[in-house]
């Protein structure tokens, strides 16, 4: 089997990056002039917004993600090269266990601080 560049992994990023930008530039073409910009857990809406305001939001969020995540992978090619090429038989596990710690908790934390955080909560 030969190994294509274009994996179904890079067909579905590319995709999944295309359908957002197609989104964004709909909504920011034909969009209403507000959009929701908090909904509650019941799917109540609590706070209007512009749609630049939720698009720019929503797009910073989309290449802050989007940047860590490649900053990931990179650093795990980078740390797989590097072990391939000293020819060792193991290669310390730390190596891929600390970053992927710690963005998994950089996405958890950032997650909790939109869910309770005072920067989305809605002001009484």
């Amino acid at each position: 089997m030969t190994d294509s560049p274009w994996s179904a992994q890079r067909w579905a990023f590319v995709l999944a990056t295309a359908v957002f930008a197609s989104v964004w530039v709909a909504v920011a073409v034909a969009g209403p002039a507000r959009i929701a910009g908090h909904i509650d857990a019941a799917g109540e809406v609590t706070r209007w917004d512009s749609k630049w305001v939720v698009l720019t939001g929503l797009g910073a969020v989309g290449l802050l993600i989007g940047a860590a995540t490649m900053a990931l992978l990179a650093w795990l090619l980078a740390a797989t090269t590097v072990f391939s090429a000293s020819g060792e038989a193991s290669m310390n596990a730390w190596a891929f266990a600390v970053p992927l710690v710690v963005y998994v908790l950089a996405l958890i934390g950032y997650t909790v601080y939109i869910a309770v955080g005072d920067r989305y909560r809605v002001r009484e």
